[in-house]
């Protein structure tokens, strides 16, 4: 779960309704097949290596049979489900994990920004199609940061 949030970039809501029909290879990795919360049209996230790794290791391990990758479970965690994971199950995850190696209040939502303002660093129109904004804008605005860097000028000339 946690490799997924980090390598597609996907929202969270995104990733609890994730199945395994939305998982292709593309070259040497692979891309999830998701319609965003905005997206007319299927586009493509990128999936490293690692977390379909990951998924594959889970699915085989998985108590139960379902479609959807990311499953529930009931009680304290005691007996699998076949539907998929709330997002509120999934914030719980993360917080779980966060807490576990001493980093507070992390979100869902920090994986994606975080690699997405690291892609927009260095290629701006990539971060945009793979965050899957309509606009150049709104990924500018929320990735990119607008602290100047040391050594910002070295080099010109």
């Amino acid at each position: 779960l946690l490799a997924t949030l980090a390598s597609s970039w996907l929202r969270v809501s995104e990733v609890a309704g994730l199945t395994t029909a939305q998982i292709a290879p593309k070259g040497s990795s692979y891309v999830v097949l998701i319609r965003g919360k905005n997206d007319v049209e299927v586009r493509e996230a990128p999936l490293s290596r690692e977390a379909f790794g990951h998924i594959q290791a889970w699915l085989e391990q998985r108590p139960v049979q379902s479609s959807v990758i990311f499953t529930a479970f009931a009680g304290r965690g005691e007996r699998a489900l076949a539907r998929a994971m709330s997002v509120v199950s999934i914030w719980r995850v993360v917080r779980k994990y966060a807490a576990a190696n001493d980093l507070d209040n992390v979100k869902p939502h920090d994986f994606r920004r975080f690699v997405g303002t690291q892609l927009a660093r260095s290629n701006l129109r990539m971060a945009q199609k793979a965050l899957g904004h309509k606009r150049l804008e709104t990924t500018a605005r929320h990735y990119i940061l607008d602290e100047l860097e040391a050594g910002l000028t070295d080099g010109l000339y």
